[in-house]
């Protein structure tokens, strides 16, 4: 099965203009650099961050 045929039956939920701007939106403050994990999971548990998907509320779903 291709891609096609398994999006084939599904309705949009979201207009062009609205995909457009969630596209944006998903990709602002993001970067394609490896991240220490270690230090990012003792900054989770010291409570002084929390990971860079959680900071921002999606807005489209």
């Amino acid at each position: 099965m291709t891609a096609a045929q398994a999006l084939a039956g599904l309705r949009p939920m979201l207009t062009p203009k609205q995909g457009a701007a969630w596209l944006q939106d998903s990709q602002q403050d993001f970067d394609q650099s490896m991240q220490d994990l270690w230090e990012s999971s003792k900054a989770a548990a010291s409570g002084q961050g929390l990971p860079r998907l959680l900071k921002s509320p999606v807005k489209y779903l």
